[in-house]
Parts: C-alpha cells; sequence; structure tokens
C-alpha cells in the first residue's frame, strides 16, 4: 500500500478473521462494535458531548411518550449503489424478531417498528415497559444491514448467524479490500453517499495488521509503523520522553477518555459473596488508587466508590449520599466486617 495514501491502525483485531457478518457473535474488524467504517448505525453516540451524532439518520423527534420518529438522510445508499431506505432499517430491527441477536431486547421494550415512507421510521414503544434508554442505545449501536442481500441469506442459511459474509456490502466509507491471518485492508468508497455530509475520508486505505501479542502491536506503534492504536499501550510518556510524537486525548493523566472501563463482576448467587456484608468488606479491601496508579499506568481517576464516574455525570453524583452509604480503601474497616461475621 501507498505509505502516503494509507492508515495503520491496530487494537482492534486479534487473531485470523474468521467472518464479517455483524450478527454473529464474534465479527471481524471492521464489522465488530460499532465501528462506521463498513456497516452504519442510525447515529453514534458521542461520548464527549453525551449526544447521538447523526450518521445513517439525520434527526429524530420523540412525537408522544410511546412514539419515536427517526428521519434518514437524504441520498444514502449502499455501496452496491443501491438505495438504502426505511425498508432496510425495519428489516434490520425485525430480524430481531425472528433470531436471536445481540439486540433482541429491542422488542422488550418496543411492540413495533414501521416506515411511514421511504425516510420516516417510527418506533412504538412497550407501555408496559417503556425504556427509552434502550431504544436510543439502539439506535446508535445497530448497523443497518440491506434487505435485498440479506433475504437470501435467510434463504440459504438456518440462522443469518451462520453466514460468513465474506464480501460485506454495506453503506459506509469504505469497502473489505483483503483479509488473511496477517492483516486486513479496506479501501476508500469514492461513491460513499455521505461525503456531501461528513466529507471525504482522508486516506485511501486503511490496514489493521494483525499481531501475536498486545507488544508487539507497542513495539510496531513505537516505530512508527502503526498510526492509530487502540490497544493498552502503558506509561504513554515514556514515549514521549524518547522525543516521538505521539499524541493523546489529553496531555495529562488520564490521557484518555474512558472507552473501555475494567469492571469486576461478583457472582452473588454464590456463597458467601452471596453476603451483603461480603460484598461491602471487599469493596473496603481494594486499593482503587494504586489499581489507577499502577494497573491502569494513571490511565483512570480513582473510581469513588467503586464506580468511575465521567464528567458528564456529575449532575447524578449526590456526595452526601455517597458520604453516608459509600466506601473507601480502608482494610481495617474490611477485617472488622468479615470478623463481625465470624
Amino acid at each position: 500500500m501507498p505509505r502516503e495514501e494509507t492508515l495503520y491502525v491496530a487494537g482492534h483485531q486479534w487473531g485470523a478473521p474468521t467472518n464479517f457478518n455483524p450478527l454473529s457473535g464474534n465479527p471481524a474488524w471492521p464489522c465488530s462494535d460499532t465501528n462506521e467504517t463498513v456497516y452504519e448505525t442510525l447515529f453514534g453516540y458521542n461520548q464527549v458531548t453525551d449526544k447521538l451524532d447523526p450518521i445513517l439518520a439525520d434527526k429524530y423527534q420523540w412525537v408522544d411518550p410511546y412514539t419515536l420518529k427517526v428521519t434518514l438522510h437524504q441520498g444514502t445508499r449502499w455501496q452496491d449503489g443501491t438505495s438504502l431506505t426505511t425498508e432496510d432499517v425495519v428489516y434490520t430491527f425485525e430480524l430481531s424478531k425472528k433470531y436471536s441477536l445481540a439486540y433482541s431486547d429491542f422488542w422488550t421494550y418496543a411492540t413495533g417498528i414501521k416506515a411511514l415512507d421511504n425516510r420516516t421510521v417510527e418506533i412504538n414503544l412497550n407501555p408496559a415497559k417503556p425504556n427509552r434508554l434502550i431504544i436510543m442505545e439502539q439506535l446508535g449501536t445497530v448497523r443497518i444491514l440491506p434487505k435485498h442481500i440479506w433475504i437470501n441469506v435467510e434463504e440459504n442459511y438456518r440462522s443469518v448467524i451462520e453466514f460468513k459474509n465474506e464480501k460485506p456490502v454495506g453503506s459506509g466509507p469504505l469497502k473489505l479490500l483483503y483479509f488473511s491471518p496477517e492483516k486486513i485492508i479496506l479501501q476508500r468508497d469514492d461513491n460513499y453517499w455521505g461525503i456531501r455530509y461528513f466529507g471525504k475520508p482522508a486516506p485511501k486505505y486503511v490496514v489493521h495488521p494483525i499481531f501475536k501479542s498486545n507488544d508487539a502491536g507497542n513495539i510496531a506503534f513505537e516505530k512508527a509503523q502503526i498510526d492509530l492504536s487502540q490497544q493498552f499501550c502503558p506509561t504513554i510518556w515514556k514515549i514521549w520522553e524518547k522525543g516521538l510524537p505521539v499524541s493523546t486525548w489529553y496531555k495529562h493523566p488520564p490521557y484518555h477518555i474512558p472507552g473501555s472501563i475494567p469492571t469486576l463482576y461478583i457472582n452473588i448467587h454464590k456463597y458467601p459473596l452471596s453476603l451483603p456484608e461480603v460484598r461491602r468488606a471487599l469493596a473496603y479491601a481494594i486499593n482503587y488508587e494504586k489499581i489507577a496508579e499502577i494497573a491502569m499506568t494513571r490511565y483512570s481517576v480513582t473510581v469513588s466508590p467503586s464506580m468511575l464516574i465521567l464528567p458528564l455525570e456529575n449532575s447524578y453524583y449526590d456526595e452526601t449520599i455517597v458520604a453516608k452509604y459509600g466506601w473507601t480503601y480502608n482494610p481495617s474497616k474490611s477485617i472488622e466486617i468479615l470478623k463481625g461475621l465470624g
């Protein structure tokens, strides 16, 4: 690939790609997560503003407490030139009624979705469980699929999940050009429908080398063989000390916005973790500051208490309640609670 036309990325794909089916449990990059390069969602969640930014859709409106209207941008189309309409949107969501998919819980909180015309979709919430947040989340996570392709998939496979989709046709600005166990290559679609709204992507090619380890990827990043890395690269300041031109979201700790938050899950159905007192003792026994400093290499602020409150969530944080019912690192208190249990 011509270096001046190519963006090299890392941290999205580990292991040889096995499929590019966004409905499968483990699709390869760029069809995994909420990557918008091949398949697109209606909106994209903006972590900085806490808003849904338009992608395929131009806007949404709550008509009443149980009715949501979504309007598509003009000119949306698939990479094969076929128009992308609300028929594709309705089809994509209704797939999760026919098959067990990651977003099948849509039908717990919605009773229906229908096309009012080729640009407008109406979603009707379930009055018994009108969870707006779940519906809004799915506007930014469900990748819209081309009905004219996937109806054939349904005819030829027992489940749409089984389809490997090695020649994906999406609506995004990049197409899959090549893949192997060593790398995945995308090529810019110069006929991308969204150019008039979002501009043309600068790189003609995007290459994702598939590294055998996190360390191998970090070495490549330090050697400028990778331009954009999403893998864990500890102590980023040591690269700066070498005079290398590497940038992060912030120039100071925690350096990054929290795109991925490590979490401790507790099996509350297993004794003695089923006891609230044991879980509280565990909470007092964890050194949150050390975790942020050493394990996360300063990439996290200290949690308070046991929860990472982001700036946009400060309005929901009640310091009075936390002071009364919360906890901090206090091993003595932890031992006291456990001794009280005998």
